[in-house]
């Protein structure tokens, strides 16, 4: 390890350079969670899903919950990326409750779900190992409908009810 030199003896252009990089690095995060959020804003298209602000400990970033078929997902989502969650209903309350998961638990989720999921042909042609279009459709529609029916049941959320009705 370098010795560090106090920042009262660092030249003008030498805080300048820190600056800089310390700019580029928050610049390169901030990127990495606006891609993320773009994955995570499509998810929440897919499946019924709520945002709140509803975490006290990080009070500005509003956390988005995805109920998939085996359990909840969430993120808490950077300010700057909220308009991408339009199309998600806003809630000041957990609608189901947040279930306790924690990071590990909820990738494990995802890639249970991931690996459950029939992948698109990239054709209509039924002759490849890939099932059509149509039957992927009808299959996505039955798993749709059942894991609606089970959060229903276990959760009183209106908005579940109101994916049921559409359904």
């Amino acid at each position: 390890m370098t010795d560090r030199i106090p920042l009262d003896a660092l030249a003008s252009d030498q805080l300048d350079a820190l600056h800089e990089r310390a700019e580029q690095a928050e610049a390169a995060r901030d990127a990495v969670y606006r891609e993320r959020a773009h994955l995570v804003a499509h998810l929440a298209a897919l499946y019924p899903s709520h945002i709140g602000y509803t975490d006290p400990s990080a009070p500005d970033w509003p956390v988005l919950i995805i109920e998939a078929p085996g359990g909840q997902l969430s993120w808490h989502i950077a300010p700057n990326d909220v308009g991408l969650f339009a199309h998600v209903r806003r809630t000041d309350r957990i609608c189901r409750g947040w279930d306790g998961h924690a990071t590990d638990e909820k990738y494990e989720r995802l890639d249970r779900l991931t690996s459950s999921t029939i992948p698109l042909p990239l054709d209509d042609d039924s002759s490849g190992p890939y099932p059509t279009r149509q039957q992927v459709h009808d299959h996505a529609e039955q798993q749709v409908r059942a894991a609606a029916q089970r959060l229903r049941a276990s959760v009183g959320c209106r908005v579940l009810d109101a994916l049921n009705t559409e359904a």
